[in-house]
């Protein structure tokens, strides 16, 4: 039996941090600007010209951008949302919390992302609009998913909380749809301590948008501050050095019990769906720390592409092993590496007896889950993804020689589970 070699542990994800983020979050304290200040302008202002549209707004998180998105709307009680059944299980909870409809829609099983073809044939006389959600940092095919939309007159909505930085043939991901959405949580390419944005290029929409935002309330610094500190302590622990003293041996024993302690922390509780309590918008602490994860963003995304490739590689032609194609002339913001591997539970354990942690899956296929059954409706695709994918490093903090290392540590695992 191939014997699974094992090196310095790698965790499942790292946080995006600098000291030059740290510098920021010291100025924002410093200044007593934590929620109020000049910044959060300038960051919106740098997000829209990014992104190519006319209009950004930041918000206090990913889903409060998305609430913002829906109000702006104005859709009526039963209108239907086309929204991937493979996904984050909020999205379509927040979309039945606004008393709409999720219409589940199957993915690609090369791409993991909305199938045009499914998109097209659930299409139902109350669908209203379309989210197409780009997630591990890939994209949707937004040319054929936009098409589609304006033969039948739907309004075009992005998710791009897992995605920022990317584009198709040069267009970023936000522009294509009527209004796009970022988060800034401490899982993602750009890491703000949360935060999200909204951004859009329909003048109409966008006169709703900030109608709405204005009768919107400031975040609480108490609140924002004890968010910084739970960042930096998770950033800390699952820094290089420290990662292998406390987090990992943690893992091996919980591992040894039986507890999955840590991967419930890791992924989202499935809740009732409900409106959030106080929508908020974005903190100046917030902004400053945005405004330095941009000028970095670019460099960001350049490495955990090179990483990405350099997994891809390594794991073409394994039996059982399938990897999510991106779509034709996208560039990617590759900070989730994700793939389809027989056994996982298994795998699972030999890559962490390896020095590797994994991540089973924080999606979803919600036509499987008790809360969203009245929408529910076959998605195979979706439902073979969602037992079946793996989530394994692909921190910006890694060097080449540590992916090569993994790549490895996978191929030796697969050969013996």
């Amino acid at each position: 039996m191939p014997r699974v070699v094992r090196s310095r542990p790698l965790p499942r994800h790292q946080v995006n941090l600098s000291p030059a983020v740290l510098q920021a979050v010291a100025g924002a304290i410093g200044r007593r600007q934590v929620v109020c200040g000049p910044h959060v302008a300038l960051f919106e202002q740098r997000m829209a010209a990014m992104v190519g549209v006319p209009h950004a707004l930041g918000t206090s998180s990913g889903r409060n951008a998305f609430l913002l998105a829906l109000r702006a709307l104005e859709l009526e009680p039963g209108d239907g949302v086309l929204v991937p059944d493979y996904t984050l299980a909020a999205v379509p909870a927040l979309i039945v919390a606004m008393g709409l409809e999720p219409v589940f829609v199957d993915v690609d099983p090369a791409t993991h992302h909305m199938d045009p073809e499914a998109l097209e044939a659930a299409i139902t006389p109350r669908c209203r609009a379309v989210l197409a959600t780009h997630l591990f940092g890939l994209a949707s095919d937004m040319e054929r998913i936009c098409a589609i939309a304006q033969r039948h007159s739907l309004v075009v909505l992005e998710d791009c909380a897992q995605s920022c930085g990317g584009s198709i043939h040069g267009r970023a991901l936000g522009s294509f749809g009527h209004l796009a959405f970022f988060s800034f949580n401490t899982g993602k390419n750009i890491s703000c301590f949360g935060g999200g944005m909204l951004v859009g290029r329909d003048p109409e929409l966008w006169s709703r948008v900030v109608a709405i935002a204005q009768g919107w309330g400031r975040q609480d610094p108490a609140a924002l501050l004890a968010a910084v500190g739970r960042t930096l302590v998770t950033g800390a622990i699952t820094s290089r050095a420290l990662f292998p003293l406390t987090l990992y041996p943690a893992l091996r024993l919980g591992a040894r019990l039986g507890n999955q302690g840590l991967d419930r922390l890791m992924v989202e509780e499935v809740t009732p769906p409900a409106l959030p309590a106080s929508p908020a918008l974005l903190a100046d602490l917030q902004a400053r720390v945005g405004l330095v994860q941009l000028e970095r963003l670019p460099q960001v995304n350049a490495r955990t592409r090179r990483h990405a490739a350099i997994l891809e590689a390594a794991l073409q032609g394994i039996p059982g092993v399938r990897i999510p194609q991106p779509s034709e002339g996208a560039e990617l913001a590759r900070f989730y590496m994700k793939v389809e591997v027989p056994h996982r539970a298994e795998l699972r354990r030999r890559l962490l007896r390896a020095g590797v942690d994994t991540n089973a899956d924080d999606m979803f296929a919600c036509s499987e889950l008790e809360i969203f059954r009245p929408w529910a409706r076959p998605c195979p695709a979706s439902s073979h993804i969602h037992a079946h994918s793996l989530e394994l490093p692909n921190g910006f903090h890694l060097e080449d020689a540590d992916v090569r290392a993994l790549a490895q540590r996978v191929r030796d695992a697969l050969a013996s589970a």
